[in-house]
């Protein structure tokens, strides 16, 4: 079996993700993703660390993330690993880790400030959408088109 540099990571932004466009018009965006590190202490689990990784996206891929995700919000990447190595003009050489994300999903928005660990608003709701969307509907499995 070959090697394989693949990274799949849920956090939250420890800021709101930075977007530059580049000479050739590509954008480029940078953020920080803040992992919990959770280890299991008698019948819970308690935060042992927090892990803050680097990540960057090119393209469409940037301006989306850019557009749609802001501090505190929830993001579940995959990409893999690289690495930016340079000299600083005293000859020091540097190196910094990064995740390049290839592709993301949603997680959990950032919860209005006073707002509790755990609200129902929204599951009332949907039940009141669901409940008007099916009225009249004949339920019986035969008359369901798949």
């Amino acid at each position: 079996m070959s090697d394989q540099n693949v990274v799949c990571m849920s956090g939250r932004l420890t800021a709101k993700p930075e977007i530059k466009y580049l000479q050739s018009g590509e954008a480029l965006c940078k953020f920080s993703l803040a992992v919990n590190k959770l280890v299991k202490k008698g019948d819970t689990y308690e935060d042992e660390a927090i892990f803050v990784n680097q990540c960057t996206a090119w393209g469409k891929l940037a301006e989306n993330i850019e557009k749609y995700f802001d501090k505190g919000d929830q993001i579940i990447v995959r990409g893999h690993l690289d690495v930016n190595k340079w000299e600083d003009p005293d000859g020091k050489k540097h190196s910094i880790l990064f995740i390049q994300i290839e592709t993301f999903s949603f997680g959990a928005k950032k919860k209005p400030a006073g707002e509790n660990e755990r609200s129902d608003k929204g599951c009332e709701q949907n039940k009141k959408t669901n409940t008007a969307e099916n009225e009249g509907v004949d339920k019986k499995s035969e008359n369901i088109p798949f």
